[in-house]
């Protein structure tokens, strides 16, 4: 579960039924619900339909009624490489079953995943990577409410808890080539995280060629000349100049934060 961090809302993900003759094979559909912050600790806490009220996991329709509806329900994505059984995603598409922990993007993320909500799905919990056909990351975006597989279900083991910081998105796996049933693996920790571009900054006049980098924020000052003071500020590697000033004092110092 985790809080909104803007309105305070709950959001908490449900487990579906798995199937009644095949536990590999779900009756309904995982949920992400949400409680609204000024409804928190009334009463009577909301009904969300378990377990007479679901979205059925292979057709999406609604079975029973008098449940509050989750806001998404997960459901296999079209796969137009899944048509064999032996293809990592399975027969029935891109699956995703077993929410294990959710968790906001880290706000300085790309625009296309800032906006909602990183799903770890735990899957089979006896099956290695190649035969774990329901276990990806899955961000669910707040603003379509459209959802798709960030990393595939064959690229981890056994995805467990998530943590996020400002521009880093940390994975716990706790069997990472194997079942869980066999010690198949280490448990590792992964860490995604968004690149910040540097910048550097020359002083071009009196001619110390004084440079400073690193990433933003960053600050520099000259001092004692007697003539124009100038820099040039760039992002790394690039060649054009994105901010140009020169002054006549004979102290001068600049600084950004972006």
């Amino acid at each position: 579960m985790a809080f909104h961090p803007t309105t305070g809302d709950l959001y908490f993900e449900d487990n579906g039924i798995d199937g009644f003759q095949d536990p590999n094979e779900p009756l309904s559909a995982d949920e992400i619900n949400r409680i609204a912050a000024a409804d928190l600790g009334r009463q009577p806490v909301p009904d969300f339909g378990f377990p007479n009220d679901y979205i059925d996991y292979h057709t999406g329709q609604r079975v029973g009624s008098g449940g509050v509806q989750p806001l998404v329900a997960f459901l296999p994505l079209p796969c137009a490489s899944c048509p064999d059984p032996g293809d990592p995603n399975g027969p029935d598409g891109a699956e995703s079953e077993g929410p294990s922990g959710i968790v906001f993007a880290p706000p300085s993320f790309p625009p296309y995943v800032n906006n909602g909500i990183f799903v770890g799905f735990h899957g089979k919990f006896s099956a290695p990577p190649s035969g774990n056909e329901e276990n990806p990351l899955v961000f669910w975006d707040l603003g379509t409410g459209k959802y798709f597989h960030f990393i595939e279900s064959f690229q981890l083991g056994h995805g467990d808890q998530l943590l996020a910081t400002q521009d880093s998105l940390f994975i716990a796996d706790m069997a990472s080539d194997g079942s869980v049933d066999t010690n198949g693996g280490t448990g590792v920790i992964y860490q995604i995280k968004r690149k910040t571009t540097g910048m550097s900054a020359t002083f071009t006049s009196p001619g110390e060629g004084a440079t400073v980098t690193g990433a933003v924020p960053v600050g520099m000052s000259e001092s004692g000349g007697t003539g124009t003071i100038s820099w040039t500020v760039r992002l790394d590697g690039g060649a054009t100049p994105i901010f140009s000033t020169s002054g006549t004092a004979s102290t001068a110092s600049f600084s950004w934060d972006t």
